[in-house]
């Protein structure tokens, strides 16, 4: 069990890098290194775009983002529509991050500090949108009744054997995800549209 524990430690400390007198975290010059392949990917993707008779590579650049906008659509309905660009960029940060990996680089989202950062901006997404939304008092008054929700699992389980049973056997599977959709939606994350 010792050597274990002294595996997991060796894995999980955070080397950094001296820059002048600053030392900065490994993972973050990884990360600038990804944003700045990233973006530069972008930008040589993305030039020459036309609108009639296009290329193989911006077929599959347009796929690629219709298939990313319908995913993050279908999960946030229309009313969330505006989140979609910022769900695509973490998305292709994380992923990025992720296989980086493979080529030897420690990956940035194996130090603490950076899962803590993203899951931060989403918390401030979230809860800004919500203020935004219904304002700062009905916001927080609305996490207070939406908490109510997210507790009384039996509720939930009841309107889903409700669905199933009116969509019949074939229906089943989609009722299962519709059920699954609003317990997560209405009663975990308190998104503000809905």
């Amino acid at each position: 069990m010792n050597n274990l524990t002294k595996a997991l430690m060796e894995e999980l400390t955070v080397e950094y890098v001296k820059v002048g007198p600053l030392q900065i975290p490994e993972s973050v010059v990884i990360s600038w290194v990804i944003m700045v392949l990233v973006v530069l990917g972008s930008i040589l993707l993305t030039r020459n775009l036309k609108v009639d008779h296009i290329s193989k590579r911006q077929a599959v650049l347009e796929m690629a983002y219709t298939a990313g906008k319908n995913f993050f659509e279908g999960l946030l309905g229309k009313e969330g529509a505006c989140y979609v660009p910022y769900l695509m960029t973490v998305a292709i940060y994380i992923a990025c991050s992720n296989l980086i990996g493979v080529f030897g680089v420690k990956p940035p989202t194996k130090d603490l500090d950076v899962t803590a950062a993203l899951a931060l901006m989403s918390i401030v997404l979230i809860e800004g949108s919500g203020i935004r939304a219904r304002g700062g008092v009905g916001h927080f008054l609305h996490l207070g009744a939406s908490g109510v929700d997210a507790v009384h699992l039996g509720g939930r389980e009841q309107q889903r054997q409700s669905d199933e049973q009116r969509h019949g056997h074939a229906g089943r599977r989609r009722a299962l995800l519709v059920a699954e959709y609003r317990l997560t939606l209405h009663g975990a994350i308190h998104l503000p549209f809905h």
